[in-house]
């Protein structure tokens, strides 16, 4: 009977303490996008970014047409070419980082955006620092959003020399099944591996 008893304490002690950490992680998951919430009400908002070179970037983010389309203007005005980049009529922002994705030294800049509406289909606009001199975009391969299981609702985050997009496989039938694609800067392309 004390066997039984110690172990069910374990698997007990086991599940509270995995349940513990998925709801940490949702909930500064949570805290990204309801910042951006938070901030789009006011129509314009400015992020900025500082490069490990000491260089910043900054975009202005607005949203005049409504909640569910932004403008973004991406500035650099200490690189040596400092002409604004406009992203016009995009998905809402939900995450703004700079990762050095093929481990050259300068961090590359990526936008993730979330559509509105049920599909939540994500999108990543990416851009290389080159050395702190100018940005310049980097092709992404395009996600064919008819492979199996698709339903948006991506969440992106970084390993290594890899970008990673994760989805639930059937979102609607609150099925906990997730589906991976990694990415990999090659030749100035961001590429399906």
């Amino acid at each position: 009977m004390y066997k039984i008893t110690s172990i069910l304490f374990l698997i007990s002690f086991a599940f509270i303490s995995c349940n513990n950490e998925v709801s940490t992680r949702d909930k500064s998951a949570s805290n990204i996008e309801q910042d951006y919430a938070s901030n789009n009400e006011s129509k314009n908002n400015t992020r900025t970014l500082i490069t490990k070179k000491g260089d910043s970037i900054y975009l202005e983010i607005s949203t005049p047409v409504g909640m569910s389309l932004n403008n973004i203007t991406i500035k650099t005005p200490n690189f040596e070419n400092t002409k604004p980049i406009s992203l016009i009529d995009t998905d809402p922002v939900n995450k703004i980082k700079l990762y050095d994705l093929d481990n050259d030294g300068f961090e590359e800049l990526f936008i993730f955006t979330t559509a509105a509406g049920s599909g939540s289909y994500g999108t990543i606009y990416a851009y290389s620092t080159n050395k702190g001199l100018y940005l310049s975009e980097i092709k992404t391969d395009i996600l064919d959003q008819k492979i199996r299981g698709y339903t948006g609702h991506d969440n992106f985050s970084f390993e290594g020399e890899k970008l990673i997009r994760a989805y639930p496989l059937n979102y609607r039938k609150n099925d906990k099944s997730i589906s991976i694609i990694k990415y990999q800067l090659n030749n100035g392309r961001l590429t399906i591996i």
